[in-house]
């Protein structure tokens, strides 16, 4: 139980990398879509924070033809 544990974290703090690194490479435009689906999957949608923000990172990649980081 506890490695599965430890590797949660990891996976979490892989995540949040991918995430920072991601969001780092944006426009302004890329950014504010990005922002705006986030916003939708969390408050209209009921989602976690950290899953609105890892979906709208996998869409804002699809629709601007960004590398695949998920």
């Amino acid at each position: 139980m506890i490695v599965n544990q430890n590797k949660a974290i990891e996976n979490e703090a892989m995540n949040k990398t991918r995430l920072k690194t991601f969001l780092g490479g944006l426009s302004e435009v890329e950014r504010e879509f990005y922002e705006e689906r986030a916003a939708i999957m969390e408050y209209d949608g009921g989602m976690c924070k950290e899953k609105a923000e890892t979906e709208a990172a996998k869409l804002t990649s699809i629709f601007f033809g960004k590398p695949k980081l998920y």
